[in-house]
């Protein structure tokens, strides 16, 4: 028996770094960012076909098969949730919330007996403040001052009150609150009605065995699939994304380089 030609077998043990370069309103791409560690890659391709069958025969053969649509996707697993990986996930838009330090006079708010009351929310403000100090509450006609720990605990970083059970603020009491509030700033991450992400992907291969290549799609589309499990013992929190890839104008859909000799 002859010995097989010999060939150079190239068996990849993939790894690699996905960079993303999301459009603005007008479609323009904006700078490639790194995504995410990403546990997940890959590529999915659907061919549809006509077949067209011989109808004079005894069985049918398939005499012409032309194809019809191919639908090129993939997916892939961001497992460190940066803002802008949740700003994708939730289909919304990053901000930056600031708040300056100012004192608040007789907050009214109607509470009960173990319950929890965030400080300064309102319709622009749905989470209220954050990082408060120099907290009193009174009562309604601010001649009643009740006592911390007793009659209610605060939690200044959150900005955030507990009503305790059993003290002397009761039920369906409309309370006045004075506080001071901090100057800080924090991030948003707010849901949008515009839809998944587009913009284009790159994938930079840094292969554990074979040879390196380069994936670039010059348009895909981030569609969040499945749950976000924001508490879990056993898995680290992750968001997966399916990749609807589209055609920019002038592009083919996916480019795959190898190493440059």
């Amino acid at each position: 028996m002859s010995s097989p030609q010999s060939v150079t077998k190239n068996i990849v043990l993939g790894a690699g770094y996905i960079y993303f370069d999301p459009e603005d309103a007008n479609g323009n791409l904006t700078g490639e960012t790194y995504m995410a560690e990403t546990p997940g890659f890959s590529l999915n391709i659907a061919t549809e076909k006509l077949e067209i069958e011989s109808s004079d025969t005894p069985v049918a053969e398939t005499l012409v098969s032309i194809t019809t649509k191919i639908t090129r996707a993939g997916s892939l697993e961001c497992r460190d949730i940066s803002n802008n990986v949740l700003g994708w996930f939730i289909q919304g838009a990053q901000s930056t919330v600031s708040q300056t330090g100012t004192s608040v006079t007789d907050e009214a708010i109607t509470v009960q007996q173990g319950r929890y009351y965030q400080l300064g929310a309102s319709a622009s403000n749905p989470a209220g403040v954050r990082n408060v100090s120099s907290v009193v509450i009174q009562d309604v006609t601010d001649t009643t001052t009740y006592t911390v720990t007793d009659d209610y605990v605060v939690n200044a970083d959150e900005g955030r009150i507990y009503i305790v059970e059993g003290g002397a603020i009761s039920d369906d009491d409309v309370l006045h609150i004075d506080y001071t509030v901090d100057t800080s700033s924090r991030v948003r991450v707010t849901s949008g009605g515009d839809g998944a992400q587009r913009g284009a992907l790159r994938f930079v291969g840094d292969n554990t065995v074979g040879e390196n290549r380069t994936v670039y799609m010059p348009q895909v589309e981030l569609a969040a699939n499945g749950d976000l499990a924001f508490k879990s013992r056993d898995t680290a929190l992750s968001a997966t994304f399916d990749l609807n890839i589209l055609t920019r104008d002038g592009y083919q859909q996916v480019y795959v380089d190898g190493v440059a000799a």
